[in-house]
């Protein structure tokens, strides 16, 4: 009988994601208002990504409504599974919506904004925000490609990356203060999107980033050697 195929996704530290958003602010151009607000785009949504565990469609799809300032919260409106939720988002990532938001209607017509990440040729593309990702990720030197090691397949660095990361993150943080699993996952699932907690369960397949290099450099190296 064949084994199951198990997919292990790429897992940042949090120091990791600290450096990687500090690449995408120090990458931001200058040079021009139109490539600043692109840039600026680019990287709030990828804040979004990485500190709420946003689905990359997620904050690229929102309307100004759906930004509460005073509440702090975004509404999130046809997700995966069909779910509308309201979340509380961190007080940098207000700021930096907000902070956004004034540079956006200074350089444009904010009535010509179809969507709150706007850009002057439209609303941000998921390009934009790739290639902002993946340079950030370079000039990290963190970049992983993908490896199989028997039936075992380890994910690449990609955007999705940072929701990973974000529930793996958020999870290991809680159990270090003593909170039960069966309490956080519930509240983790309806923060970020899933129907069932049990989707989040098996999101949840590494335990950090430390154990996720560790336990594939093994892998990786003990195919190798088998098949030397």
């Amino acid at each position: 009988m064949l084994r199951e195929k198990s997919y292990i996704p790429f897992v940042f530290s949090p120091g990791q994601v600290d450096e990687i958003l500090k690449n995408l602010q120090m990458n931001i151009r200058k040079t021009n208002p139109h490539l600043f607000l692109a840039d600026l785009a680019a990287y709030n949504a990828l804040l979004m990504t990485a500190r709420c565990g946003m689905r990359i469609s997620e904050p690229l799809g929102l309307k100004d409504k759906d930004f509460r300032t005073e509440e702090r919260t975004v509404y999130i409106e046809k997700t995966k599974f069909h779910k509308d939720r309201l979340i509380p988002v961190p007080d940098a990532v207000a700021v930096s919506i907000e902070n956004f938001l004034a540079v956006r209607n200074t350089v444009l017509d904010s009535r010509s904004c179809k969507n709150l990440l706007c850009a002057c040729k439209g609303p941000a593309s998921k390009g934009l925000v790739y290639r902002a990702f993946h340079r950030a990720v370079k000039d990290a030197g963190i970049k992983r490609t993908k490896q199989n090691a028997g039936n075992t397949t380890f994910g690449h660095t990609r955007v999705h990356s940072f929701r990973h990361s974000f529930a793996v993150n958020t999870l290991k943080d809680a159990c270090e203060r003593g909170l039960p699993p069966e309490n956080v996952l519930p509240v983790l699932a309806a923060y970020m999107g899933h129907s069932d907690y049990r989707y989040t369960m098996k999101y949840l397949k590494v335990i950090d980033a430390e154990h996720f290099g560790g336990w594939a450099d093994f892998c990786i190296f003990k195919r190798d050697r088998e098949g030397a």
